[in-house]
């Protein structure tokens, strides 16, 4: 399965990284942003099937994302917190703890699809 993913994260290393881990996975990183507005002009343009954002991403907060994006979006977002407080403050799409391996974090994207 060959799915689609913008990146965003305010530090061009940590999107790199971010990239190369999903293209380990077999999956395309679309496009990369550095801040939440970009992230959401990005998610309009590519209809990714994942949006995967760093929860410190400037310029918006996560939620706010969440609801620029296209209502009639299939992208699923994917927050990745600092610590497990970070998600019990915004309920929207999957939130996923730094330094969880790579594997487990493909898995639960994986889910979180097959929800849908």
């Amino acid at each position: 399965m060959n799915l689609q993913v913008v990146v965003a994260d305010p530090r061009a290393s940590a999107r790199s990284a971010l990239a190369r881990l999903v293209g380990e996975w077999g999956w395309t990183v679309v496009a990369e942003a550095a801040d939440g507005f970009e992230a959401v002009r990005l998610a309009r343009e590519f209809k990714p099937d994942v949006l995967l954002v760093d929860a410190a991403t400037g310029g918006l907060d996560v939620a706010s994302i969440y609801d620029l994006v296209d209502a009639d979006s299939s992208t699923l977002l994917v927050r990745l917190i600092d610590r497990p407080q970070q998600h019990a403050t915004q309920q929207v799409g999957v939130s996923i703890l730094k330094g969880v391996p790579g594997d487990r974090v493909r898995a639960v994207i994986l889910e979180a699809l097959a929800r849908r």
